[in-house]
């Protein structure tokens, strides 16, 4: 059986009945590790499948980001998201024991459909994905904002590239990787965006080990002017970092890139009382 975690990433409110309620609750337990961030967001709560609240230390797969061994307080505060979670598991090597790693969001609702994904991915055989890695391309399945990172002659507009330096990207992939891609070669790729993937563990690792270096390369200046300067805006940089990423992958043949299928439900923040206050000025924020 493959092993398969998805790490679900919240700063203040987790509740398993609005984003995980078509898995039971061994499927809970064995797939999905609540990973908490942002000590600076206290009190947290975690309300489980049955609506009851529990503690931290009663959820032995709950993860703290803040009380890892390896910890950069400085990737939350310099508003990189859901991005801290993919470089601290790569520092702490949580990634190695499992074959598929997934990363989302609290707000994401999981269907009927990327239940059925899950499922068919423990069901193969642990590690087979390497074996057929010679035969078929690897899956990696994504959130798709468009079927093509291109509309027309100019990145799609989900691409954001009028705040975000897509060539840099290009750039700063080309040199961790030794490759020499242009930002052309995506067109025809598909666009996946929201930090949402599930992937085999060598494609983790890659693009962590990438995300790590980039998250030092891009700051201060992608977060100050001419560029926006609220918090949270890095996110989105590494956000399409990651769908460069991807795209780069796919249209070289080397991975299928599939939806996974989550609804990005808007009711769940507003249900759980989290405000949405990513569009502060970077030194309002740290007030």
């Amino acid at each position: 059986m493959a092993r398969v975690k998805i790490f679900i990433v919240f700063h203040k409110v987790l509740d398993e009945r609005l984003s995980l309620q078509v898995f039971s609750s061994h499927e809970l337990a064995n797939w999905f590790a609540p990973y908490a961030v942002n000590q600076n967001v206290s009190p947290k709560q975690y309300i489980n499948y049955q609506g009851y609240e529990k503690n931290f230390a009663e959820h032995p797969g709950l993860l703290e980001e803040y009380k890892l061994p390896h910890y950069d307080p400085n990737l939350q505060a310099r508003g990189f998201m859901e991005t801290s979670c993919y470089v601290h598991l790569l520092a702490n090597h949580i990634y190695e024991k499992y074959d598929y790693i997934g990363v989302c969001q609290y707000d994401m609702r999981w269907t009927d459909r990327s239940a059925k994904i899950l499922k068919n991915l423990t069901k193969s055989k642990s590690e087979n994905w390497r074996w057929l890695k010679k035969f078929q391309k690897p899956t990696i399945y994504c959130q798709l904002a468009a079927k093509n990172c291109w509309d027309g002659s100019r990145l799609h507009p989900m691409a954001s590239a009028s705040k975000f330096d897509w060539q840099y990207l290009v750039k700063s992939y080309n040199a961790y990787f030794r490759t020499s891609f242009r930002l052309e070669d995506i067109q025809n790729a598909k666009l996946s965006l929201w930090q949402t993937y599930v992937m085999p563990r060598d494609y983790f690792v890659e693009l962590a080990g990438w995300l790590r270096q980039l998250c030092d390369e891009i700051y201060p200046w992608a977060n100050q002017a001419p560029h926006e300067t609220h918090w949270g805006v890095l996110g989105g940089f590494t956000e399409r970092a990651e769908a460069l990423f991807m795209a780069l992958r796919e249209r070289s043949g080397e991975i299928r890139l599939r939806k996974l299928y989550l609804e990005h439900d808007e009711t769940i923040p507003v249900k759980l009382g989290v405000a949405n206050n990513h569009y502060l000025r970077s030194e309002e924020k740290n007030a």
